[in-house]
């Protein structure tokens, strides 16, 4: 099996910095916070950094995307392996193979004009095909080769020379019956994505704790100093502390929130029940929080 790969640098370098600049930047916004009093602007600026998180996710996971991309070639069949996903596609099932000119005119691009991050992802022909691009230079200088299920869009660096291989393997007839097909990595089909109630338990869970902070937060600056943080049983303050100790409930709920969630997520494959409870106590600790946040101020 011979291995071609793609040319990675640019779309990676291009990547890797944007990814770069943009943990550079939620880093600087932290460093801020923490030389700031707590405040609704503070709250603004954290929430702000939690929402690049995901395009955080994104970026590093297009990052990996683009240097394990690579094309093995066999004797019957080409194998492309990208991210968490393969593809194998049978030699004898391909019908064609388009050059790059010939293949951008074939496709609609939607609005598509570059391929900073690479060319990776779904498209589809004028003609209303599907087209998978696993490729990291222009369209005009990809290779595409076309099987009865779709089109697969490729960029190694010795152009010519892939094809010369895949040509002569072509040639001389298939010995082995390989059927078409994709896989993707455990890690990538989480179940808990499709299921809308444990979404929507998670969301509601975020969203109570960003409430939570943020009423906290608005709230801090006219508070006194010095709070009442617990009574005992005859209803007497036995405990206070600063105003700043305040935060120290939502980020409890937080942290519940986080292990409910991971641990919910790993849990759902075999028993989506016990995901759906420990969400639901994510979401009870945060208003048992709130509750106990209003007594304080009050």
């Amino acid at each position: 099996m011979i291995e071609w790969r793609p040319p990675r640098l640019r779309n990676g370098v291009i990547v890797f910095l944007l990814l770069l600049a943009l943990a550079a930047t939620d880093g600087g916004v932290i460093y801020g916070m923490l030389s700031r009093s707590p405040s609704t602007i503070t709250f603004a600026l954290g929430l702000g950094v939690a929402l690049s998180i995901p395009l955080l996710a994104i970026l590093a996971y297009r990052l990996y995307e683009i240097w394990s991309l690579r094309y093995l070639l066999g004797r019957d069949s080409l194998t492309i392996l990208c991210g968490g996903r393969g593809y194998l596609v049978p030699l004898h099932q391909i019908q064609g193979i388009l050059h790059g000119p010939e293949f951008a005119e074939e496709i609609d691009l939607n609005g598509r004009r570059n391929g900073w991050g690479g060319w990776i992802g779904q498209g589809k022909t004028k003609g209303g095909g599907q087209v998978l691009f696993l490729a990291t230079r222009p369209m005009v200088e990809q290779v595409a080769l076309k099987t009865e299920k779709q089109v697969y869009a490729l960029s190694p660096a010795n152009t010519t020379g892939f094809i010369l291989a895949l040509q002569a393997r072509r040639n001389l007839g298939p010995v082995q019956n390989i059927e078409e097909k994709a896989t993707i990595a455990e890690w990538l089909t989480l179940p808990i994505r499709r299921d809308r109630l444990a979404l929507g338990l998670l969301g509601v869970g975020i969203l109570a704790n960003i409430l939570l902070y943020g009423y906290v937060l608005s709230r801090l600056p006219a508070l006194f100093p010095i709070l009442p943080m617990h009574y005992n049983a005859w209803g007497v303050v036995d405990r206070i502390e600063p105003r700043g100790e305040l935060l120290l409930l939502p980020t409890i709920g937080l942290i519940v929130l986080i292990f409910n969630s991971l641990l919910g997520t790993f849990l759902h494959r075999r028993e989506p029940l016990a995901a759906y409870l420990l969400l639901g106590m994510a979401i009870t600790v945060q208003l048992v929080l709130a509750v106990a946040v209003i007594n304080i101020i009050s």
